[in-house]
């Protein structure tokens, strides 16, 4: 298991050790070896310096755990990178459908994209078992495809396969992948675990086409982004008007492009229309209920907002976005202690997530864990919004550390001038939960 060089030793011989020199040992978790019936718990010897990651690894899950890396683009042509980021994230997709698996989240499969990597160390720093990876070539008319699956415990391949078609039978390649990979890692499942067939399918690849570009300009996060994501949105719905996911993804981007909650009661109205039009065209594709979800959410129509996060997350519960905004929804519905079940649930599933600790902190500063809500905020690092500062400085006021509080709420100011709680605060079913938030923000100084 050791690589090259190095040396691995079982926790018995590490207990030995301990002690008697300068040695780091990296814990690797529990390991089957062969010829040994239980697991061993290996740890890593490393000379002078612990690793970037160490600590102990997450404990894997009770069922087949799962990371795709992201797909090499092979193209030669970085502007096709969004094409291998759609491919990726299709398949992590698809294979969240299953509930055999534990899928980790996009997010965090992605943070290794780009780098040499060991597949093991991702394996152990994720909480997995198996990984994914592979590369896509886009070469005019025809597309290449290389995947294999790598059991990351003992280091083994357990499969590889190249796909070598017309760029046409992109979605079929798709599709025979993620059963190949799933049938490898689970045994037999029923078709209607993954349901590929019946979601996210269009005979049109220019729409995909401007499906993914919109995605990827969505994730730009700004104004220019947004902007244009909606018309490639648009414009994917106007090439095939029965494409669940473009409606679903131009209802999510009316949001996005006019500020979420303070969009224009017309915008929202359309987002609901165009939303309803993609649960209606796919009622059995997740994000469609999870969009439909946030725009309930916006509109202030808490229970239908929770129904359709609830059929989002039931259709695909490794979805950490549809996780995230359910714990949300219920921290704003007097639900918050569900709400903290759930964004727990969202990390576990993407360790690299950042908006779920948010959620987090939301849901605990509404149960009076003020403590936990401060370490919970603080795990977001320097990615702070003004608004979640000033949800720093309610707890810390709320703990009587004002003068923490109030410098917490004078950097607020400072970032954004013209800051007022009437302007940023959440909308909540309960008055009282509303003007729980309201008191801590006005005693850590903040203008109402």
């Amino acid at each position: 298991m050791a690589e090259p060089g190095g040396i691995c030793v079982s926790a018995k011989v590490r207990d030995e050790l301990r002690g008697k020199g300068t040695h780091v040992f990296d814990d690797m978790g529990e390991v089957e070896l062969k010829n040994i019936s239980n697991p061993v718990r290996v740890f890593r010897i490393v000379n002078g310096v612990a690793p970037a990651h160490a600590g102990p690894a997450l404990p894997l899950p009770d069922k087949p755990s799962i990371a795709v890396l992201p797909f090499t683009n092979m193209s030669g042509d970085p502007e096709q990178q969004y094409f291998s980021d759609g491919i990726t994230e299709d398949i992590i997709t698809e294979l969240s459908r299953s509930r055999a698996l534990f899928v980790i989240a996009r997010n965090s499969s992605f943070q290794y994209r780009d780098k040499a990597v060991d597949v093991r160390r991702v394996a152990r720093d994720l909480g997995v078992r198996y990984v994914v990876e592979g590369s896509v070539r886009k070469m005019g008319g025809r597309i290449r495809i290389t995947a294999q699956l790598i059991d990351a415990v003992p280091g083994n391949h357990l499969w590889s396969e190249r796909f070598d078609r017309s760029i046409e039978d992109l979605f079929e390649v798709q599709d025979e992948l993620t059963h190949t990979v799933v049938a490898t890692v689970v045994g037999r499942l029923e078709d209607a675990e993954i349901r590929i067939a019946s979601n996210r399918r269009t005979d049109s690849l220019p729409a995909y086409d401007c499906l993914l570009r919109g995605i990827q300009q969505l994730r730009g996060f700004g104004m220019e982004n947004n902007r244009r994501a909606r018309e490639l949105f648009e414009q994917a719905v106007s090439l095939d008007p029965q494409y669940a996911m473009a409606h679903a993804y131009l209802a999510l981007s009316l949001l996005v492009e006019n500020n979420y909650g303070a969009a224009s009661d017309a915008i929202k109205q359309r987002a609901l229309e165009v939303a309803m039009t993609a649960v209606r065209l796919e009622p059995r594709e997740s994000r469609c209920h999870t969009f439909l979800g946030q725009i309930h959410r916006f509109r202030d129509e808490y229970d239908l907002a929770i129904s359709h996060l609830e059929n989002g997350v039931a259709l695909n519960p490794n979805d950490v976005v549809g996780i995230v905004h359910l714990s949300a929804a219920f921290g704003v519905s007097g639900r918050a202690e569900e709400g903290i079940e759930l964004a727990r649930r969202a990390i576990r599933l993407d360790p690299y997530v950042k908006f779920a600790w948010g959620t987090l902190a939301f849901c605990l500063y509404a149960v009076r864990r003020y403590e936990e809500a401060l370490a919970a905020n603080r795990k977001l690092g320097h990615e702070l919004s003004p608004w979640m500062m000033a949800r720093e400085a309610a707890c810390l006021a709320q703990l009587g550390r004002l003068d923490e509080a109030r410098a917490r709420a004078a950097e607020v100011v400072r970032r954004r001038p013209g800051f007022s709680i009437r302007a940023e605060m959440p909308h909540y079913r309960y008055p009282a939960d509303a003007e729980h938030l309201r008191e801590g923000l006005l005693k850590a100084g903040l203008p109402e």
